[in-house]
């Protein structure tokens, strides 16, 4: 029987965070601040909220993330939806749970140039994958997720 030559690494560390990475390859963690300020696992591409699993729980809670984030103010402008927005990449992986700190400053530079008459709401979409958001996706999800609802009530 011939020996196997190629070593194979058994770290446990690595395999946790590429199954984390596996099972969270299409999803995203949504926020929208108007609504209930709860955070929402969408599925990317029919934004469908998704019922979070334990091993999706597990992976979100226990595993650092390089963070791609699409930080949001909405507003509205007469009868016209629109937004501010940005998108921040962690520059050193974050637990999901540290994330909080780390957007509300980012919320704070974003809404200071905003018009407070027109302000509506402020949100956030985050991958952990680094999922890359275009405007049309994330305008698309925040209004499916209700980020003008506020606004329109008032108007």
């Amino acid at each position: 029987m011939k020996k196997r030559n190629k070593k194979y690494s058994n770290n446990k560390l690595l395999r946790a965070i590429r199954t984390a990475e596996s099972i969270l390859k299409h999803y995203c963690i949504i926020n929208v601040n108007n609504q209930d300020g709860i955070c929402r696992l969408l599925k990317l591409h029919n934004g469908e909220e998704v019922t979070i699993t334990q091993d999706v729980y597990d992976s979100l809670t226990y595993t650092r993330f390089n963070w791609s984030i699409y930080i949001c103010g909405f507003g509205i402008n007469g009868s016209e939806n629109y937004t501010k927005s940005k998108i921040v990449i962690s520059d050193k992986p974050y637990l999901q749970s540290d994330l909080i700190h780390f957007l509300n400053e980012e919320h704070k530079k974003l809404l200071q140039g905003f018009n407070p008459k027109q302000l509506c709401g402020f949100g956030w979409l985050a991958s952990p994958t680094c999922h890359d958001f275009s405007e049309e996706e994330a305008f698309k999800l925040f209004s499916q997720h209700g980020a003008f609802d506020e606004g329109e009530k008032a108007a």
